[in-house]
């Protein structure tokens, strides 16, 4: 595997002063600095490739520092190169081992929600495409109803049967979310061929850390951005002017997410003004102390955009679910509303605050809930709404 720099840096072009506001939330936004936890990473993935063994790294850091994002930059990096194939696996709260797995077999095969003799002609085809010759394990893992254990020896085999055609890098996205994972990790370290998994979790999160044990043959800990990466992530984002970016870098002291979201939620609200040199905020714009006052604001706006008077407590009834919400609970409980929610949600995802699941959708962060049981708390509903979902759960058992 060759180095990730390129090998004639882009002079990039002329900056156009006050435009690309209309952007923010449609265009990633680049990753700035992080060069040194880059090249471990690199070099890791190179130790797997040109060795041909399985290599596992630990990537750890505290929420907003880009963990996500460093996994997604590996998985880009590595397909823009040709360097070898990626699976991403995402966890959630609320999501099994079974299910996270039986989700990683049908992305890479390609067969979607298929059953019976479609799913049979998918999975099929999956494998021709792939280059392999169909397997019936994994055809069993793919049945309605099948074991955890079933489905972990099936996803094995075909990260083996992949990892044989050449480098394959396999990414698992907060696994303090779905920990039932670790001991297929510890599975996976055990494949004979170049395959580099890159685990990431937060700081602090002891029990998962324990339960790896020696599995990460590498370690990194993201920290705060310093003090020249924040100023270029900062431009990178929307080029503001001088006196704003300085204020932004100090409050949000090197924190990725925090700055991505501030400009963001300034950009959405209207706020920032085209000058001589960058966008301008108004003198009297105050900045927020944290990223759950961002959150606050951005949501606050939301509901002034949507302008529908159930808005908001749907909203919040949705918080009280949980973080991973499904419209068939909505429905049970809401059942007039399920087209509002459907709605709004489709709103919240163009703003950035929800993510779609497969039975419905998921906070982007778990500070959206909180705001959202804040606000049902300030409102005297949150008691009420509780009680709702209590009468929920006890039908459905």
């Amino acid at each position: 595997a060759q180095g990730w720099r390129p090998a004639r840096p882009y002079g990039g072009s002329p900056r156009l002063r006050g435009v690309g506001r209309s952007l923010l939330g449609l265009r990633p936004v680049p990753l700035a600095g992080r060069d040194t936890e880059r090249d471990a990473l690199w070099s890791a993935f190179r130790q797997s490739a040109n060795r041909g063994e399985s290599v596992g790294m630990l990537l750890t850091g505290q929420e907003g520092l880009g963990r996500t994002r460093m996994l997604a930059w590996l998985s880009e990096r590595v397909l823009e190169l040709g360097a070898g194939q990626t699976i991403r696996i995402q966890c959630q709260r609320r999501q099994e081992r079974a299910r996270t797995l039986r989700r990683v077999l049908a992305e890479v095969l390609r067969v979607g929600n298929a059953i019976g003799e479609v799913l049979d002609d998918r999975i099929e085809l999956g494998h021709h495409r792939l280059g392999l010759e169909t397997s019936p394990l994994v055809g069993f893992a793919l049945r309605p109803g099948a074991e955890a254990d079933l489905i972990g020896a099936a996803t094995a085999q075909l990260l083996e049967r992949l990892a044989r055609r050449g480098p394959l890098v396999v990414t698992v996205d907060d696994l303090h979310l779905v920990p039932s994972l670790i001991p297929d990790l510890h599975t996976w370290s055990r494949i004979d061929g170049p395959l580099f998994v890159l685990a990431s979790t937060r700081s602090g999160e002891t029990e998962t850390i324990a339960a790896l044990g020696d599995w990460a043959t590498f370690t990194a800990e993201l920290q705060p951005l310093g003090s020249t990466e924040r100023h270029q992530l900062i431009d990178s984002i929307l080029p503001l002017s001088p006196t704003l970016a300085a204020q932004v870098e100090e409050r949000t002291e090197g924190i990725p997410r925090f700055a991505v979201q501030l400009i963001t939620d300034w950009a959405q609200r209207g706020v920032l003004r085209p000058g001589p040199n960058g966008f301008e905020a108004p003198h009297d714009l105050q900045l927020p102390p944290s990223m759950q006052a961002i959150w606050s604001s951005r949501v606050r706006h939301l509901l002034q955009e949507f302008d529908h008077p159930e808005a908001g407590p749907l909203l919040e009834l949705a918080a009280v679910l949980g973080n991973d919400v499904a419209f068939d609970d909505l429905a049970a409980l809401r059942p007039y509303e399920l087209p509002l929610a459907r709605a709004l949600v489709a709103r919240m995802a163009l703003h950035r605050l929800v993510a779609a699941s497969e039975e419905g959708f998921v906070f982007a962060h778990p500070a959206v809930r909180e705001v959202l049981l804040h606000r049902a708390r300030r409102k005297e509903r949150l008691q009420g709404l509780h009680a709702e979902v209590a009468r929920l759960l006890e039908e459905s058992e």
